[in-house]
């Protein structure tokens, strides 16, 4: 059997060799798309900001009746995919290794959007 494989059939023999190039692949078209989301402390977990933050507004307004003051972070960036379906779990990923601390807070993601950079 290995014979016939290995062995030059009658039209490959010869000079006339031709050489084929592959084509490059074609360059993936990138888009910018605008990502915006909201950490916050999850709930029942303790939060020292919105504690001190409530404190201080008690100090300075003591009229006031403002209450259960949470206090969110709000991260916007802009992530470059070649197609929009990527997008979610581009930014899902991020909110999950970097963005939030997945033990102490939970995440929305509010915005994905097509991004134009303005001059």
């Amino acid at each position: 059997m290995a014979e016939l494989v290995d062995a030059l059939d009658s039209k490959s023999s010869g000079s006339n060799t031709m050489r084929v190039q592959v084509p490059p692949p074609a360059p993936i078209s990138m888009s910018n798309f605008l990502v915006k989301i909201e950490v916050y402390p999850k709930d029942g977990m303790p939060d020292p900001k919105s504690s001190d933050e409530q404190r201080r507004l008690d100090i300075l307004f003591p009229e006031s009746s403002s209450r259960d003051l949470k206090i969110r972070k709000l991260i916007t960036f802009v992530i470059e995919a070649p197609e929009s379906n990527l997008v979610p779990e581009i930014a899902l990923n991020l909110c999950k290794d970097i963005l939030a601390q997945p033990v102490l807070e939970d995440y929305d993601i509010t915005t994905i959007e097509p991004y134009i950079e303005s001059l």
